[in-house]
């Protein structure tokens, strides 16, 4: 039995639940992304809608299998065109709406995780800058969380990991009252099943004292709850993805000082771990990444490690590339998790398989 700590809920939404959210908007798309994942849909509207239902998963369960190539550089592209596409299904403009798919999509997400032999996961799901908002989508994720619970016996099958979504160097879903009314709701033990908070989006250098303010007042709301011996908050940065474009100077010391900070985990980490023979850089920046890598075991830091996410969104091509046996002789600690496992077409007992095959 597996745990996940990096599901993206989004990117994890299964493609049954997806369908019949197409089946009610695809009137309202008009989208590359769409037709192309769904070529020609439209011969289908003769067909059983159940009949076509089923019809309409393995079309796009094949052309998922099939949407990237070996240019991880398309690739990237190809994910946020997919992705953008899984938000929109995922999304209503009613706000009732929005709250029963929060609630439904939850449900199949656990589901698909159970049937795939994890024992616990942890899904990442952006709040709002309205709290309220923030509030009932919460809610919305325990209840079908908790439907699934329910109907499968199981016990705190599911966590809930906060996430702010950097874009164009800004935190799109975050601002100083939001995190603090998400304090008080903790405080009150109204957002149930939340574990902590995570950071991703891009890694300019634009936006990062944002970032360390942020992990910053976190800190600050941790301790204050330690010192009532009560539970405290994960704290999990999305960091090294971006290898290939970012300056390694930049690196070094965005890693020096994340890793100095009061963080728990590092989601991906690549910079800190991906051989020279992939990225070549000078001995300098390689002995200064070991270093950092190192640091991580003495700081009792986790790494998050996504194996296809790489392969297929970085130069990576191996994943016998990805250093678990160094991981284990320096005793860095380290889950395997799947990301988006939807768009990767992929599944948690496949990632443990890339890693120890």
């Amino acid at each position: 039995m597996f745990i996940e700590r990096h599901c993206h809920y989004t990117g994890s939404l299964p493609i049954e639940f997806l369908i019949p959210q197409f089946l009610d908007k695809r009137d309202e798309i008009e989208d590359s992304t769409a037709e192309r994942l769904l070529p020609n849909y439209r011969i289908l509207d003769e067909v059983d809608f159940h009949q076509r239902r089923h019809i309409y998963q393995d079309i796009v369960a094949q052309n998922l299998r099939t949407a990237f190539t070996d240019d991880w550089r398309l690739n990237k592209r190809r994910f946020d065109e997919i992705y953008s596409l899984f938000q929109t299904l995922s999304r209503s403009n009613d706000p009732e709406q929005t709250e029963r798919l929060y609630s439904e999509g939850s449900y199949a997400i656990a589901q698909s995780f159970y049937r795939h032999h994890s024992k616990h996961i942890e899904i990442k799901a952006g709040p709002r800058k309205d709290l309220d908002s923030t509030y009932r989508r919460v809610h919305a994720m325990h209840r079908g969380l908790s439907r699934f619970e329910n109907e499968s016996g199981l016990n705190n099958f599911a966590e809930i990991t906060l996430t702010f979504m950097k874009k164009g160097g800004i935190f799109q879903n975050y601002d100083p009252d939001s995190l603090t009314g998400i304090f008080t709701l903790l405080e009150a033990g109204k957002l149930p099943r939340v574990n902590g908070f995570d950071f991703s989006g891009d890694e300019t250098e634009e936006g990062s004292d944002t970032l360390f303010e942020i992990i910053s007042e976190i800190e600050k709301f941790n301790k204050f709850r330690a010192a009532r011996n009560l539970r405290t908050y994960i704290v999990t940065v999305h960091g090294g993805e971006e290898f290939v474009n970012i300056d390694p100077a930049f690196y070094i010391e965005f890693f020096s000082r994340l890793l100095a900070s009061r963080i728990d985990r590092v989601g991906h980490g690549t910079f800190l771990w991906i051989p020279h023979s992939v990225f070549e850089t000078t001995p300098y920046i390689d002995r200064e990444r070991r270093a950092l890598l190192n640091s991580l075991a003495r700081r009792n830091i986790e790494l998050e490690l996504c194996p296809t996410s790489n392969l297929l969104l970085t130069p990576l091509k191996d994943s016998r590339d990805i250093p678990i046996s160094y991981f284990r002789q320096h005793h860095i600690q380290f889950s395997i998790n799947t990301d988006n496992c939807t768009i990767f077409s992929t599944n948690i007992a496949r990632e443990h398989h890339l890693i120890y095959s």
